[in-house]
């Protein structure tokens, strides 16, 4: 693999050498790649060196806890984020907060657990969310662009609540159990 510059863009290409007749053939390759970012199938004819997306889609990552790594959130460049159809457990790096670039993230299709990082709300360029099918809990953000999310990405998680799910949150607190039996009175917030 080779880097090759052309108007301050710099390109991977592969090359392959042959030799007829002692004569040495060399053929490059750009290295090309098929994406699929916002639900859009992109065609990439080379590939830009400083190119921003990872798809680790569909590995079944395996392991003692195969979770995502808190080091995810200092990939400040990264534009997507697709780490869906794994096996990943524990909960989203709040760290990922950190993506500021990030225009679609994928952690559908896991084993995640705990509540969304409030620190997603803070990634103003994010179109698409899919956190669907995952064993995330508690009520799902609202403000900036997860105000622009529909139940698609939050399907699946039975512990969520909160719009755009119809499911609501149950923002009333247990009152704690009375110490004795009531009688009289007290049933009407009157002392005995």
């Amino acid at each position: 693999m080779v880097d090759v510059v052309k108007e301050k863009t710099t390109y991977r290409f592969a090359y392959h050498y042959s030799m007829v007749h002692n004569i040495v053939f060399t053929h490059a390759y750009p290295y090309s790649m098929t994406i699929t970012n916002k639900g859009v199938k992109m065609e990439y004819a080379k590939i830009l060196e400083v190119f921003s997306t990872i798809d680790l889609s569909c590995n079944k990552f395996e392991g003692k806890t195969p979770e995502i790594p808190d080091v995810v959130g200092s990939l400040k460049g990264l534009q997507l984020l697709n780490l869906s159809n794994n096996i990943l457990v524990g909960p989203i790096p709040p760290a990922s907060g950190n993506l500021k670039n990030l225009e679609e993230l994928d952690l559908s299709q896991n084993k995640l657990t705990g509540s969304i990082p409030k620190r997603l709300t803070q990634l103003n360029f994010l179109e698409v969310l899919n956190l669907s099918h995952n064993h995330l809990i508690g009520p799902i953000l609202r403000g900036q662009q997860f105000d622009t999310f529909d139940n698609s990405s939050f399907n699946g998680n039975s512990g969520l609540c909160g719009l755009p799910l119809s499911r609501k949150c149950d923002n009333s607190k247990a009152s704690p159990p009375p110490s004795s039996p009531s009688k009289g009175n007290e049933d009407f917030g009157l002392p005995a």
